[in-house]
């Protein structure tokens, strides 16, 4: 839920977006969870496939020592309002008090903190050259009643209600002064004009001057050039955590690392409402190799695939799935392209064959039964596709079957 606080910040906590950066269309679509609001001219947002970066971001190194303090300093920081270790920039430092304290402003979400402990400040121990997760912004399309730049308290409330409650879909319009000029909407309902008809704003399409033309930039996170999929880097000798998929036999069968399942849980729903923007593959890109988002009719939603092989010359396709694992024959009707930002993350799917020791040499039935979790130890690394990862199953507390 998003917090509204009683006042804007008095820092400057714009984001520095000439300097971070990647291209991303105009138009562009994607979920995002709204993080902070102070009216609806500035807010912040963070897309839902930044999400995976945040536990990254929750790693530190050793304390900041007292004289490599200052203003404008990126560290890690333990947080009260999210009771964990988070990135921040120092934007206030006070060693005179009888407290050495600071105010930090946590960039990936868009709130300031006060009065943090300097013995709570920490480095990085990774190279963080990850820029802001959150996204300062400003609604398109929606002004205040008296058209001045107050925002009636009751306005904003609204504005919280309609926009902080829960995942919306923020559309990509253009930039004004450092801030990412964006529609929202609840589902399929437009946040300001949704604001406009109940009585809190009035509607104004060109409140801004947008000062873009075919591509606007926003931090990281996707680059429209990447047009490939990547496979989870895997070494021999690796103990991993797996969760079954399914598959055909004991010599072949796909498992996805727990991590990497759930994170692809996370991104599923955002990449099956992008794909259904997107255009349709042409019959002459129906090509062996051919990344593409796939329309699954059991479960319905659009899933990430691979051309395998092409079965025909009217856009029958053998695909496997990179994150559900498997294969099946598909059209080219259910094939559109996939979205912008749906490249960077690995497949999920590991396709496996399983080797025995000891006194177990009969197949084991789990490894066909979607959602059975166990260990496994890697033998010998496959490809992701042809060749299978031979691995050594495990129990739930480690030992060899």
């Amino acid at each position: 839920m998003a917090v509204v606080l009683p006042t804007p910040p008095i820092y400057d906590t714009s984001t520095p977006n000439d300097n971070v950066l990647k291209l991303f269309y105009k138009k562009m679509e994607h979920l995002a969870d709204v993080t902070v609001i102070h009216d609806p001219h500035n807010f912040y947002a963070r897309p839902k496939v930044y999400e995976r970066f945040l536990n990254r971001m929750a790693t530190r190194g050793d304390r900041v020592p007292t004289e490599n303090l200052k203003v404008g300093l990126k560290a890690i920081y333990r947080s009260p309002k999210k009771r964990t270790f988070i990135r921040g920039e120092i934007k206030k430092l006070d060693l005179e008090a009888e407290e050495e304290v600071c105010d930090i402003f946590a960039y990936d979400y868009g709130f300031v903190e006060q009065d943090i402990s300097i013995y709570n400040v920490y480095e990085f121990d990774y190279n963080n050259n990850l820029p802001p997760l959150a996204l300062h912004c400003h609604l398109n399309n929606c002004k205040p009643l008296d058209g001045g730049d107050t925002w009636d308290p009751e306005a904003i409330q609204a504005f919280r209600h309609f926009a902080g409650e829960e995942t919306v879909r923020m559309i990509m319009v253009g930039m004004y002064n450092g801030k990412l000029v964006v529609e929202l909407k609840d589902g399929f309902d437009d946040i300001a004009s949704f604001m406009a008809l109940t009585g809190y704003s009035q509607s104004d399409a060109h409140d801004v001057d947008i000062d873009i033309h075919n591509k606007i930039v926003v931090p990281f996170g996707a680059s429209d050039e990447k047009k490939e999929f990547t496979r989870k880097e895997v070494k021999a000798e690796d103990l991993l955590y797996v969760r079954a998929l399914g598959g055909k036999s004991n010599e072949e069968f796909y498992v996805s690392v727990i991590d990497d399942y759930d994170q692809y849980m996370i991104e599923r729903d955002s990449l099956s409402i992008l794909t259904r923007n997107a255009k349709h593959v042409p019959l002459s890109e129906v090509v062996k190799g051919k990344p593409v988002s796939i329309f699954n009719k059991f479960h319905y939603r659009y899933e990430r695939a691979i051309i395998n092989k092409v079965i025909d010359n009217k856009g029958k396709a053998e695909i496997e799935y990179i994150d559900l694992g498997g294969y099946e024959t598909s059209s080219m009707y259910l094939m559109k392209d996939v979205p912008v930002g749906y490249f960077e993350r690995p497949g999920a799917a590991l396709l496996c064959s399983a080797e025995y020791v000891g006194e177990y040499d009969e197949p084991l039935p789990f490894f066909m039964e979607p959602g059975y979790e166990f260990f496994v130890t890697v033998k010998e690394v496959g490809n992701g596709f042809e060749k299978p990862y031979i691995l050594y199953p495990l129990s739930s507390d480690n030992e060899l079957y």
